[in-house]
């Protein structure tokens, strides 16, 4: 099959536009992406430069200031709305898709479905969000029964209750005097208080998913099943008879491990489908992963790390860390350098440049048989620098309004083409595509050994060696060099392979031939040998990668 590659993109900010929009503009005045925007000839594109998957992000009915009267969707009240589109993740029907992003929102659940059977006839598969710890505060299903309907609002506590209460209390939520809870409900990032502010998820409820909070430490009560439980699992199963092939599961960590086990067993003995954690805590790491989840999220570790060494917070070494401190489950770990919770590389909050992540990116790519996640306009130099409603900060690109994301926007206006990109973001475009292919093609990136090469195997001339990070993949017949320059200097590095190395690869004393091929600009290269008397001489230009591929021969 390959590495698993996962192109990530909001439908509604897909599209292109020709002129900025209204900042902060409602859905009549901006209008929104389509499920139909993602046609063949841009899946045909992600296919052709790697991609596995795609991951449309706020497909499931959320909270939201558009009115859809005819199908029976009010507008949310804007005290419980974030922006004009509303978070992806203060879902509103757990059934259903948004119907903005459909052309006729009668026909919204065909028009996804459409793109369901699309991006298979393409060869990609389809992941999309399931957020099983908060709903938003309007939950309101058009077709399943609504949550806490049943519940016992005077307890704090019930196992079989869907939503945690706080009886006789009213909820105050920070500038909107005009909105009344009471009984309130516990706000979804954990919030037992009726005092909400605007750096809460006050657009969220948390569901009870049978952990006594009014005990001292919380106590677990699953037995029997909890009714949260089985309303996730009835979820999870509808969109896997949809024929969706995977779930990133929104902030994992905070529904119990017991569920997953409970819920990941049941749903995968019926369908083939992938289980991503959204996870931050690593000591959940190894308990998440015996739940049945596929992959983890890599972001405490290896993301914070690569970008701390490109901004040059610490040493390359540092990367050995982190990649070592991951060794039991590397395999496991999705890998990413922008997503929609953190900053443009290019963008001041971030690098300052798409171009400088180039030296991260190969790590990302090609230091783990793990897959990778590639968010819309990153290879585009996307900067998301217009302010946008909600998201009044520039640098990330909003999740709560009808915005537009210009480069992207460049990308579909020129058919997928560079046409309308300018000179910087054409050639960043092409070294992505170049080290995406390489990433999904080459089978010793899928299967092969990591090896990481120690300084005192190398002479650097140049460049600061603590800016410099090499590691190999190796099997029996290929080996792949990554030289990564995180310094503003070119680096010339003269390499003597490891006798250990040469052990492993089981080459010992003896010496293997072997063809050399330069993917930084697909050359051939003379014959060399692979032994520990014969040096291996090359450049790696500043901020860049220098990738090596070498085919043993008998």
């Amino acid at each position: 099959m390959g590495k698993t590659m996962i192109y990530s993109y909001m439908p509604r900010l897909f599209r292109g536009v020709a002129a900025p929009l209204v900042a902060g503009g409602s859905y009549e005045q901006n209008g929104s992406g389509k499920f139909a925007d993602m046609d063949e000839k841009a899946l045909q594109q992600l296919r052709s430069m790697g991609f596995t998957h795609i991951w449309p992000i706020g497909v499931i009915r959320h909270a939201s200031r558009c009115a859809f009267p005819e199908q029976g969707i009010e507008a949310d009240p804007q005290a419980t709305v974030k922006g004009q589109a509303g978070s992806p993740y203060a879902i509103a029907d757990y059934f259903d898709v948004a119907p903005y992003l459909a052309h006729d929102p009668a026909k919204r659940m065909e028009e996804f479905e459409a793109l369901l059977e699309r991006s298979h006839r393409m060869g990609l598969k389809c992941i999309i969000d399931f957020v099983p710890n908060h709903v938003a505060r309007t939950y309101h299903s058009l077709s399943h029964k609504d949550f806490g309907v049943a519940d016992d609002r005077t307890k704090r506590y019930e196992r079989d209750n869907n939503f945690y209460w706080l009886p006789d209390e009213k909820l105050i939520l920070e500038g909107t005097p005009n909105y009344t809870e009471c009984p309130a409900r516990v706000t979804g990032n954990d919030r037992f208080t009726t005092q909400v502010g605007a750096n809460d998820w006050y657009d969220t409820v948390k569901l009870n998913y049978g952990i006594d909070y009014t005990t001292t430490p919380p106590r677990e009560d699953f037995e029997p099943i909890p009714a949260t439980w089985h309303d996730m699992l009835e979820i999870l199963l509808y969109w896997a008879e949809k024929g969706v092939d995977g779930f990133r599961c929104d902030m994992a960590e905070m529904v119990p491990e017991a569920f997953w086990r409970w819920v990941i067993a049941i749903v995968k003995a019926r369908y083939a489908v992938c289980f991503i954690a959204e996870i931050y805590r690593t000591e959940l790491y190894e308990a998440f992963r015996l739940a049945g989840f596929d992959y983890l999220y890599d972001k405490v570790g290896l993301y914070d790390t690569l970008i701390d060494v490109t901004k040059g917070f610490r040493p390359a070494e540092a990367i050995r860390g982190a990649l070592e401190a991951e060794a039991g489950y590397r395999e496991y770990m999705l890998t990413f350098l922008e997503n929609h919770d953190e900053y443009r590389l290019a963008s001041k909050g971030c690098l300052g440049s798409a171009k400088a992540a180039i030296p991260a990116l190969a790590v990302a790519l090609f230091a783990g048989k793990g897959p990778y996640m590639h968010y819309f306009g990153q290879a585009l130099c996307e900067e998301a620098s217009r302010p946008a409603g909600f998201s009044k900060g520039a640098g990330r690109t909003s999740i709560y309004d009808f915005v537009e994301v210009p480069s992207v926007s460049s990308w579909i206006r020129g058919d997928y083409t560079d046409f309308y990109l300018g000179h910087k973001e054409k050639r960043l475009s092409e070294r992505y595509k170049e080290m995406l292919y390489w990433a999904s093609a080459l089978k010793v990136v899928e299967e092969g050994s990591y090896y990481y090469l120690p300084s005192e195997s190398y002479k650097v001339e140049g460049a600061d060696p603590s800016k410099l990070y090499l590691f190999l993949r190796y099997n029996e017949d290929e080996v792949l060099l990554s030289a990564s320059n995180f310094s503003t200097q070119e680096a010339h590095i003269t390499l003597r392979w490891p006798s250990h190395l040469l052990d492993l690869m089981k080459i010992g004393d003896g010496e293997r031939v072997a063809r050399l091929v330069d993917l930084n600009g697909t050359k051939v290269l003379p014959y060399c040998s692979i032994a520990s008397f014969a040096p291996l001489s090359f450049e790696v230009n500043k901020q860049e990668v220098t990738l090596l591929h070498f085919i043993l021969q008998e």
